[in-house]
């Protein structure tokens, strides 16, 4: 494939939303390679002595895509894990660091830059970028100490620790064996108390308000369409990270703690504030969790710019959004190439 005329697929592995996307490009005859760490096993990057820089996948020596599109999920271990699994979490890992440099290097053609996907996912960029887009904001501190903490939980008596940066680590120091996942955790006065000494000093704490009434929602945005859906959960559940089956992506039942989805309509000024957001990040498309209160306010929790399909997988609309993001990309491609259509497909996957 010696032309441009392509979508390069960059994945960490291949889940059911990124499939779902990839028969969507498929059936539309819009050509596609993925590379992913569960199916490619010959693929070679390489850069000559005057910086230019070639591709191949299987053996076929391929042109610079005229698009990227890039999701890259780490994999994350819970529990005891042999050394098999601790191969399997390496391997990802280090399959995730290789796509994720190979998308800054066709970071001109991206659906949406690399940069502008970390930046969003950074919460001292996110919020103040929500509050100008319309959203309310809990009320947010960052901080060092355990005074600064008690002096929180004082005047926010119900609140939520979150991680700065989401992330997997070893449960044990140097152990590879057993990883856990840094959750979002509820934090009261009892919390504080019990704390060992130190444990607010030793480095930045993330401090959030937690609203307690209201309807919650999680949005899937896209600039030009919106995809709602409500959902319940007890307060101290609310702020607890979703189910997921390990590594492969796919979601267990239609539950979040007990909680069920409900595809609706987003409610008013809710899309709006979406679209502003996605405008003002340079983003094509993200998922929201927002909660809405009794007087109409839509309060802002976080953004995750890779998308969180749970909730379209859980209400059977998983499809729609997979097309929808489909013909995005095929309008993208045919403005790219210069063509009214894209007529052949010559995928690798």
């Amino acid at each position: 494939m010696s032309d441009s005329s392509y979508v390069l697929v960059l994945g960490a592995s291949a889940d059911g939303q990124m499939v779902g996307v990839l028969d969507c490009l498929k059936k539309r005859n819009v050509p596609y390679v993925f590379l992913d760490a569960d199916t490619v096993r010959d693929v070679r990057f390489s850069v000559e002595e005057n910086g230019r820089s070639s591709l191949s996948v299987d053996g076929r020596a391929l042109g610079r895509p005229a698009l990227v599109w890039t999701r890259i999920k780490i994999g994350t271990l819970l529990g005891q894990a042999g050394p098999e699994v601790a191969d399997e979490y390496i391997k990802r890992n280090e399959w995730a660091g290789f796509l994720s440099e190979l998308a800054y290097h066709y970071e001109g053609e991206q659906i949406y830059q690399p940069r502008h996907a970390r930046r969003a996912d950074c919460k001292m960029f996110q919020f103040p970028l929500a509050a100008k887009a319309g959203f309310s904001i809990p009320n947010t501190a960052y901080f060092v100490g355990e005074q600064h903490a008690r002096d929180f939980i004082r005047a926010y008596p119900r609140s939520v620790a979150k991680p700065i940066q989401a992330r997997s680590v070893p449960a044990q120091a140097g152990s590879i064996d057993t990883y856990i996942n840094l959750p979002t955790m509820p934090v009261d006065a009892d919390t504080i108390s019990q704390a060992d000494d130190g444990e607010f000093s030793h480095c930045p704490q993330f401090f959030q308000e937690r609203i307690a009434e209201g309807v919650e929602y999680r949005t899937f945005g896209f600039r030009d369409r919106i995809f709602s859906y409500r959902y319940r959960t007890r307060v101290e559940d609310r702020y607890l990270p979703d189910e997921r089956v390990l590594f492969g992506g796919e979601y267990r039942g239609v539950s979040l703690y007990g909680a069920q989805f409900v595809a609706v309509d987003p409610p008013q000024g809710l899309g709006e504030a979406v679209r502003e957001f996605l405008e003002r990040s340079d983003l094509e498309y993200a998922a929201f969790d927002t909660i809405e209160t009794s007087d109409g306010r839509h309060v802002f929790l976080e953004c995750n710019p890779e998308g969180q399909w749970y909730a379209a997988a859980a209400t059977g609309t998983l499809q729609d959004v997979c097309d929808h993001f489909a013909v995005i990309v095929e309008q993208k491609l045919s403005r790219k190439i210069g063509t009214g259509a894209v007529d052949t497909v010559a995928t690798v996957a």
